[in-house]
């Protein structure tokens, strides 16, 4: 228990009691009341310690013996905070008011409502988005409308209108080529299917390909006797090969060995021990020879 001081003013020079009632009781609370004690310089105001543990709203009754000098109204507190009293119209008030605003911040605290400052964020978040709504967005809007134009309007200077140009029936003649298409897919797709007719050619191609084998290797096995007597006739009587000279030394395919054979025979000049040998054109220099003597030679040799 807390030892409250608690204060009335009354006439000096009293030697008064003061008795504390409940509010709604007739039974005293403290005791049989508690002297008080005039303060030295401020005469008319006095001061008693109560010593219980009271709490809540009292009527003070002050006596001067068993006569009955005031009446007060007080609310305590079971703490050392000094306690004044007063006529019971202000004190209800005050009191009242302090009890009033304390439990309506105590519920604001509970029920988590918003403070003043918390309103005033909103309410400047709020001025921002009627800002927004009714000036940036509106401007914006404008904006794209205006660039939508535009380009709708640059759409049309290029492409021009199309004359009789009808939007429904366009969109029918698409519909109707895509039925096209959709008919030549799923064509395709029996085509493409296990058995289909080009899943059926491509599987004689697999065998053809397969008899070929890998890197023309079941080619090797074909020979002259292979070959049709068209094939042969186009090779010897049809198709003119190509004039070329191997070199000096050095291995020369069936068509160039034929065409030195030919020259050697056909196109050479001799002078000295050189002979040479000249192209199809009789000018070009195919090959050189030497001959052992200028006069009676026995033999020559490739020079070039």
């Amino acid at each position: 228990m807390a030892t409250t001081p608690v204060e009335f003013p009354a006439p000096s020079g009293l030697t008064l009691t003061v008795e504390l009632y409940p509010y709604d009781s007739d039974t005293i609370a403290n005791g049989s009341g508690d002297s008080a004690t005039e303060y030295t310089n401020r005469k008319g105001l006095y001061s008693a310690d109560v010593t219980e543990a009271i709490t809540g709203f009292h009527h003070a009754i002050v006596k001067s013996g068993s006569n009955i000098v005031a009446t007060y109204d007080v609310y305590l507190e079971d703490t050392t905070t000094r306690r004044r009293c007063f006529d019971a119209d202000h004190q209800m008030r005050s009191e009242v008011t302090a009890q009033v605003n304390a439990e309506a911040d105590t519920a604001i605290s509970d029920a988590a409502l918003a403070t003043a400052a918390a309103l005033a964020t909103v309410d400047t978040n709020v001025d921002a988005i009627l800002v927004d709504t009714g000036t940036t967005l509106p401007a914006t809007l404008a904006t794209i409308a205006g660039y939508i134009d535009t380009e709708i309007a640059s759409i049309i200077s290029t492409l021009g209108t199309p004359a009789g140009a009808d939007m429904a029936a366009d969109i029918a003649a698409v519909k109707a080529e895509t039925a096209l298409i959709v008919a030549d897919t799923n064509e395709l797709q029996t085509d493409w299917a296990n058995g289909g007719r080009l899943d059926l050619i491509i599987d004689a191609i697999l065998v053809d390909t397969a008899e070929i084998g890998a890197a023309g290797a079941g080619l090797t096995s074909v020979g002259v006797a292979s070959l049709s007597s068209a094939a042969i006739t186009d090779v010897w009587s049809t198709d003119a090969l190509t004039e070329a000279y191997a070199a000096d030394g050095a291995a020369g395919t069936p068509a160039q060995l034929l065409y030195e054979i030919l020259q050697s025979l056909t196109e050479f000049a001799i002078s000295g021990t050189t002979v040479t040998v000249k192209k199809r054109d009789g000018s070009t220099t195919a090959a050189t020879f030497t001959l052992d003597d200028a006069t009676t030679p026995t033999s020559r040799t490739r020079a070039t």
